[in-house]
């Protein structure tokens, strides 16, 4: 009996895993499960990428048979404060000769004065060219003792200058001072006549002095013998007025700067600064060996001065007395 309850007593093995092997079962069951998701997920996200790959390279064709080819629409935003691009356009270099035929193209617009100066220039005849053989003398080679024909004789102020045939840029350098006041109208019609002889190869100026400085025709410089030209000198002798003193260095001056051929000096009286002037007239002309003709008018009280400057400056003087201008 004893042995009996000690045999009952002896544990029996169970058939139940242990709880280690139970827990490492579960985890294998469970990493089987979120690996088989995980793959489905990425299976799934390439074929939304494959999809999509498809409809972008497929859009480009079926825009176009649906409608045509169109610019797709850009949405900008100006953005104030960002810096700003500076765009370089590179102009096209343009060659000289097609500047020549652009130039040569381009409409030229002439102003009514020019076109009557045009008109003017263009009825030139043979008789106001300074070539040789036609006109003057044969121009400048004249002076070289060349007669090469033309029945013209040179300007002609109070009688003086016809010699000087070749002169083609005359100065009239003439006193208005007040003692002129009496005989003043008779000096603008002879100046006016001298002037409206003048051809139309030859240019022109006129200058009047004073105690003031010299008062210019406009436009204050040489000017071409047409008729526009004497229109407008005449109407600016017209205007000129007796007054003052008789002071011509300023004048004289002035008419060696514009380079002439020949000046025509009129007075009317006694020359302050008689030397002065001498000394500076003999060293302007020194180079440019202008033809001084030179005029004692009315009044005889300068006649020594004024004929010793047309000697040395290889003009001529004339007195013209009231009785000249009488007759």
């Amino acid at each position: 009996m004893a042995e009996t309850g000690t045999i009952d007593q002896i544990p029996q093995p169970t058939t139940e895993p242990p709880r280690e092997e139970a827990e490492q079962v579960a985890g294998k069951s469970r990493l089987g499960d979120s690996d088989t998701a995980l793959i489905w997920a990425w299976a799934a996200s390439l074929g939304v990428h494959l999809l999509l790959f498809s409809i972008m390279v497929a859009l480009p064709w079926i825009n176009e048979r649906i409608g045509g080819t169109k610019s797709p629409t850009v949405t900008t935003t100006d953005l104030h404060d960002a810096p700003k691009r500076v765009k370089f356009a590179m102009s096209p270099v343009e060659s000289p000769f097609a500047r020549m035929q652009r130039e040569k193209n381009k409409p030229t617009r002439i102003t009514p004065d020019q076109q009557g100066t045009l008109r003017e220039l263009s009825s030139l005849n043979k008789a106001d060219l300074s070539i040789v053989g036609i006109g003057t003398g044969g121009g400048e080679f004249s002076k070289y003792g060349l007669n090469m024909g033309g029945g013209h004789t040179g300007p002609q102020f109070f009688g003086l200058g016809g010699e000087a045939r070749s002169a083609r840029r005359i100065i009239y350098v003439v006193d208005r001072s007040g003692s002129m006041m009496g005989v003043f109208e008779d000096l603008r019609k002879e100046l006016k006549r001298s002037i409206d002889r003048l051809r139309k190869s030859q240019k022109y100026h006129v200058v009047f002095y004073s105690t003031d400085p010299p008062i210019e025709a406009p436009p204050n410089r040489l000017v071409n013998a047409i008729r526009a030209s004497k229109s407008r000198t005449f109407d600016f002798i017209d205007q000129v007025t007796p007054e003052g003193m008789t002071q011509p260095i300023e004048a004289m001056r002035r008419a060696f700067r514009l380079k002439p051929d020949l000046i025509y000096f009129l007075s009317d009286g006694d020359i302050p600064e008689a030397e002065l002037l001498k000394e500076n007239l003999i060293k302007w002309n020194r180079r440019e060996k202008v033809k001084i003709f030179t005029i004692s008018y009315v009044s005889a009280a300068g006649r020594q001065l004024l004929e010793e400057i047309a000697r040395t400056h290889n003009g001529q003087f004339r007195f013209v007395s009231e009785h000249d201008l009488g007759g």
